[in-house]
């Protein structure tokens, strides 16, 4: 068997990496939307909670993803 005729992940392992990055594209489309709306007039809005809806979820995601590939196809090398 040829190197190329061997998948790299199993149907599950494809599954699970499917349903992260669903889980992760809902979560930072959540997290853009409030932090484009802000937080109420009155109070001061905090960067720190900002940069963590923004930036910080989907990079987190991103990292989580990044993590799953590099376990999955650990045993495969």
């Amino acid at each position: 068997m040829a190197f190329s005729d061997r998948p790299l992940l199993s149907g599950r392992q494809k599954l699970g990496c499917a349903v992260v990055a669903a889980i992760g594209i809902f979560c930072s489309f959540i997290a853009l939307i409030i932090a484009a709306l802000g937080s109420c007039p009155e109070c001061d809005p905090n960067p720190v909670v900002q940069f963590i809806l923004m930036p910080g979820l989907p990079i987190l995601f991103f990292g989580i993803g990044i993590l799953m590939i590099r376990h999955f196809i650990r045993d495969k090398k």
